[in-house]
């Protein structure tokens, strides 16, 4: 087992969307609430990543799947030029998790959801 200094748990990044989308409140799934931008939330502990929407107002709603998993210990997000991919560089088990994301900000693993890297990746980038 590779030794690595603490992690932070929790990275926040925010992807601006140009219009506002519907999604499913995390309280009723038949409610739509209009967001105006997607968050997504790694947990290094829990392996995961999660996506959310953020409210005109500031608040933030559940996108659907409370979290979705990753490889170990998830470091980075990256998104494609376009906003259509979202990538997580996964630094215990070196690998990549790759995501489509739905117009609604929701996520869903494409049909091979890892790939490997280099050793331990701990950031990502992804260039137009």
């Amino acid at each position: 087992m590779k030794t690595r200094a603490p992690l932070v748990a929790l990275a926040i990044w925010a992807l601006l969307t140009l219009t506002g989308c519907s999604s499913p409140a995390a309280s009723n799934a038949s409610t739509a609430v209009s967001t105006i931008s997607s968050l997504y939330v790694i947990d290094s502990g829990a392996d995961t990543i999660s996506a959310l929407g953020i409210e005109a107002g500031g608040g933030i709603v559940s996108l659907g799947t409370p979290a979705y998993a990753t490889g170990k210990t998830p470091t980075d997000i990256a998104i494609s030029p376009k906003g259509s991919y979202l990538y997580v560089s996964n630094a215990e088990d070196d690998s990549l998790s790759a995501f489509s994301i739905a117009s609604s900000g929701a996520l869903a693993a494409l049909s091979t959801p890892d790939y490997a890297t280099a050793s331990t990746p701990y950031a990502i980038a992804v260039l137009p």
